[in-house]
């Protein structure tokens, strides 16, 4: 489909949260380099861990709260985003320690092939 990157650091999202704190907006601004730089369209897919409760609402909010950040910071354009809500259904890890847990809350961002334009 294309090319993937992951954001998945423990602190970006708190649980049951949707929202990034302030200080990790210059990460967010550095993840939007692979965008800006491509021609392509691309999806930010949202992820959450088994614990989270409203798991498909909660994953699909993370991947929409990014989008929206780099349409209202960089002007991209909202054609060209595609956001997807993947609950706790495919995670990275499945220990369940607090910081596995984590990191199974993140996005991902997939920059499309031509053909999935």
């Amino acid at each position: 489909r294309g090319h993937v990157v992951r954001g998945a650091v423990k602190s970006f999202f708190g649980e049951g949260q949707s929202d990034v704190r302030a200080e990790l907006s210059p990460l967010f601004d550095r993840l939007a380099e692979v965008p800006l730089k491509s021609r392509c369209n691309f999806i930010v897919e949202g992820h959450a861990d088994p614990s989270e409760r409203n798991g498909w609402v909660v994953s699909s909010a993370r991947g929409a709260w990014v989008a929206q950040y780099w349409i209202d910071r960089f002007g991209m354009d909202p054609k060209r985003i595609g956001v997807a809500g993947y609950s706790s259904f495919r995670p990275v890890t499945a220990k369940t320690d607090p910081i596995s847990r984590s990191k199974n809350r993140r996005i991902e961002i997939i920059i499309l092939n031509q053909g999935y334009q």
